[in-house]
């Protein structure tokens, strides 16, 4: 089948927003030693110059509550390009850290892993074990923040973002050199930050006698994008300049995200050029009738309220809801769309059975989803590959997934492309509503709210995809599958 112009426009801007992304990648890298570890069963990655000589200051880098290593790259990107060396863990039950987290004595389990990567970081020869620093956010605020604490006499700073304190006691003296940040749009961080400096003597530019005190409110920023924001890196930067006493002339800005949607854009372009092809040899997308869309519209706007009030009756009756499936909040959410889900097609959808190529089309679908976003997200900011544990946990989230998506084949099939942008507003929308009224009455899961900027973007990504595959049944498979990874990845293993 022969392609038009449009179509071979596609496939050459697909093309070159892929080989950009690699190219981002390949200059944030450039100049730098990063090496993988493993030390009883932690994961950690270790970041550091190459073209200054040792020994250098190091710096402990700890993620957030369903965050990993990966997640805080944008700091040990800027900091090792300035002459620092970097290690960053994957906290237990996090990422690529295949142990679950302890529903006891989490905090303990935290403080333990930090011990480890600090035995791991000072005993690096290119490391001066005199000058070190902690940088923690959220989750990992409140534990560098502990740690720091606990063992003042190692550590010249503590970097808090985005700090969660609840227990920690600081004061004007310790810890030393406490610089705070918090996004503008993340107002009970803002709170604790405020109120962490009153309690810590308020402003205090005394450096090198260990009683800095600052706090930084970042402009525009909420819990997640703070990590990836320039202002929040160069300040972190700074602060720990001050405190060593060095000057860096470092004008590095982390521009890999923005590309990293640009490989996403890429693939997605590169299928929609090659759709012609797809559809004739995968999905004949002309075959579905769906009948009248009022039923699939009335489900899709009753569905996640329902949902919601039956997730709060099983709260009452299980109180284990936000650890199911193994996961902390994450099999608690797949839970919601479950239900979801499954009265959306209780009350709009009569599918009919999936044909030979509909499955075809899914396998090519999950396989857009795997190389647009998986293993570049592994390098750019977010783990992806499962480990054991992880996939086990896989197919049924994926399952919990299916009557969602497959009600949204058939909603989205044969749209124009306006039509399917405002069903993802409409979808986006009730998703972040119905992610407020779960944290409210199911607070088990109230991390979802940290969530709700992120959700729609991972579903954005399965309705660009679902572009080039109009068939509901390879829509949802794929989906389905690709939105079970996800959530098996990102949130924590609990024991």
């Amino acid at each position: 089948m022969s392609l038009s112009l449009k179509n071979y426009l596609y496939i050459g801007f697909g093309l070159f927003l892929i080989l950009g992304a690699y190219l981002s990648l390949f200059q944030a890298r450039k100049g730098l030693e990063e090496i993988s570890l493993k030390r009883e069963g932690v994961p950690m990655r270790y970041i550091g110059p190459t073209e200054s000589e040792g020994p250098h200051p190091g710096v402990i880098i700890a993620h957030g509550f369903a965050g990993s290593k990966q997640l805080m790259l944008a700091y040990a990107y800027t900091f090792a390009r300035a002459g620092y060396a970097c290690l960053l863990p994957d906290f237990v039950g996090h990422g690529a850290n295949p142990r679950p987290m302890p529903s006891q004595q989490s905090e303990q389990a935290l403080q333990d892993n930090l011990d480890l990567a600090y035995q791991v970081l000072r005993s690096r020869s290119e490391v001066d074990p005199s000058q070190l620093a902690l940088l923690g956010h959220s989750m990992g605020s409140g534990a560098v923040l502990r740690y720091s604490l606990a063992y003042p006499e190692r550590f010249a700073a503590t970097i808090a973002i985005s700090p969660s304190a609840r227990g920690v006691v600081v004061s004007d003296s310790l810890p030393r050199n406490l610089l705070l940040q918090a996004g503008e749009f993340e107002a009970p961080f803002v709170a604790t930050a405020r109120r962490l400096l009153e309690e810590s003597g308020g402003i205090d530019s005394q450096m090198q006698e260990g009683l800095g005190r600052d706090l930084q409110i970042i402009e525009g920023v909420e819990h997640i994008s703070i990590l990836f924001h320039k202002k929040s890196h160069h300040t972190a930067l700074s602060w720990l300049d001050q405190t060593f006493g060095r000057k860096s002339s470092v004008s590095y800005a982390d521009g890999r995200i923005p590309w990293f949607w640009g490989h996403v854009l890429g693939w997605l372009l590169l299928a929609l050029g090659l759709m012609p092809v797809w559809h004739r040899y995968l999905v004949d997308s002309t075959k579905t009738n769906i009948g009248k869309k009022r039923p699939l519209i009335l489900g899709q706007l009753l569905g996640p309220l329902l949902a919601v009030g039956l997730l709060v009756l099983i709260r009452l009756a299980y109180s284990g809801i936000g650890t199911i499936g193994g996961l902390l909040v994450g099999g608690g959410f797949a839970l919601w769309v479950l239900l979801a889900g499954g009265i959306w097609v209780l009350i709009g959808l009569r599918p009919r059975k999936p044909e030979r190529r509909e499955l075809m089309g899914a396998i090519g679908l999950f396989l857009l989803f795997f190389l647009s976003y998986g293993w570049i997200a592994e390098q750019m900011w977010l783990p992806f590959f499962l480990n054991g544990p992880r996939l086990m946990r896989w197919l049924p989230l994926s399952l919990g997934f299916f009557p969602w998506f497959l009600a949204t084949g058939y909603l989205l099939h044969q749209t124009t492309a306006w039509q399917r942008v405002l069903w993802w507003l409409v979808q986006s929308i009730l998703i972040a509503l119905c992610s407020l009224l779960i944290v409210r009455w199911v607070p088990e899961l109230r991390f979802l709210v940290l969530m709700i900027p992120v959700l729609p973007i991972v579903f954005g990504v399965c309705f660009l995809g679902g572009t080039a595959v109009r068939a509901p049944w390879s829509f949802a498979i794929a989906s389905s599958l690709f939105l079970g990874w996800q959530v098996a990845m990102l949130f924590p293993l609990s024991g």
